[in-house]
């Protein structure tokens, strides 16, 4: 049978949870395994939070079941409603959304972000818009660069001491 309940108690480390059932005069389950979407394709670690409302399935007798996932309620809202946009929400205010209708993923992130690959970190746009100073640690190679208009590779100086101009950067 299923049965709505209210996370009492979690264990992270073997990701179980007790839940209380307040329409069964507060019952606390035993310890619950607690469903994950995924295990082999990807693994991710979501817990439900102590007083989270959530859907279980039980034996008969509520001494064995599963957490099968939380419900969204008047305390918990969903944290958007629409068919376009995924969204997921950290305590932290972090939000991660995609709007499948505009093609657009953004992060809007409450600290640090760090990328970290093996090989390489790609990113082809017609326009890559950076806001905010750059610190570049190593190398800095471009095809050229262009500076107020002018570009570095091309452009030339009037060369001292008889005004003429100079060749094109080496």
């Amino acid at each position: 049978m299923h049965k709505a309940g209210i996370v009492h108690q979690i264990d992270n480390e073997k990701h179980l949870a007790r839940v209380i059932f307040p329409e069964l005069d507060n019952t606390v389950s035993d310890w619950l395994q607690v469903g994950i979407p995924f295990m082999k394709a990807g693994k991710s670690n979501p817990m439900p939070k102590e007083g989270e409302q959530v859907l279980c399935l039980m034996d008969e007798n509520l001494e064995d079941g599963y957490i099968l996932c939380s419900l969204y309620s008047d305390e918990d809202l969903t944290p958007l409603a629409s068919d376009d946009i995924f969204i997921h929400e950290f305590e932290d205010g972090t939000k991660i959304s995609y709007d499948k209708a505009l093609h657009v993923l953004t992060a809007d992130v409450a600290g640090t972000v760090n990328i970290t690959a093996e090989i390489a970190i790609n990113l082809t746009a017609p326009t890559v818009n950076i806001v905010g100073n750059q610190v570049i640690s190593g190398t800095s190679t471009a095809s050229d660069h262009i500076s107020d208009g002018k570009s570095g590779k091309s452009h030339k100086h009037i060369a001292p001491p008889d005004g003429g101009l100079t060749g094109e950067p080496q």
